[in-house]
């Protein structure tokens, strides 16, 4: 698992860290994660979503409605073989 080091953080922030840590019965690890996780989880989700995620992701038209990518029926293609 790849690591991050801070260093010179202010003892304010460290004291504040520990102390949430404390409060929520976690380590002191765990309350590093979680802002860090919070504050980038839009860009990881919009970098990490796998294709077929995306691909439910995108907005549904009525049934059979076919207007984001319309089909032209009038043109045969001649296909050689």
């Amino acid at each position: 698992m790849p690591q991050s080091l801070v260093r010179n953080i202010e003892q304010p922030v460290v004291t504040k860290l520990r102390q949430r840590a404390a409060a929520l019965g976690v380590s002191t690890e765990e309350a590093h994660h979680r802002p860090l996780r919070t504050t980038l989880s839009d860009e990881e989700i919009a970098t990490n979503l796998k294709f077929h995620q995306h691909l439910l992701n995108i907005p549904k038209g009525e049934e059979g409605d076919d207007w984001e990518f319309p089909r032209i029926r009038d043109l045969p293609r001649q296909i050689d073989l």
